[in-house]
């Protein structure tokens, strides 16, 4: 079952980063893996003056024609072509089920998702009731 989600998470990156917001939102789990659109950049970095906007990124990896962006743990700016992001996401898919798992019910997902991570938990569940 874990492997169908890894695929369908995989295979649906715009919705996994929602659900990667929501857990944030949550408990900011999975802070290293908010990545944002670069047409965003204007709406993220709104708050920031242009001195501060520079100095974020005069530390980082930052290309303003990559496709995405994120501000890291130091607040430094970094940015990824396509393939680094799914990279990002494929390398911590384990922690971005597991989070789904734990903050099931209070997150918003699709119907087919939905149904795999309520299978999943109720597999979990047999087997540690197997396990006592």
């Amino acid at each position: 079952m874990k492997i169908k989600i890894e695929n369908y998470l995989l295979d649906n990156l715009e919705e996994t980063q929602e659900i990667i917001e929501q857990i944030n939102d949550i408990n900011n789990s999975l802070e290293e893996l908010l990545i944002y659109p670069m047409e965003e950049i204007g709406n993220v970095l709104s708050d920031y003056s242009i001195k501060e906007i520079f100095e974020k990124t005069s530390w980082g990896n930052f290309d303003i024609y990559d496709d995405y962006f994120r501000l890291n743990t130091l607040g430094i700016l970094e940015s990824f072509d396509i393939y680094m992001y799914e990279l990002a996401v494929e390398q911590n898919i384990e922690e971005i089920i597991d989070q789904i798992v734990y903050n099931f019910e209070e997150l918003n997902l699709e119907k087919e998702l939905s149904i795999m991570i309520e299978e999943l938990i109720l597999k979990l569940s047999e087997e540690n009731c197997e396990l006592i």
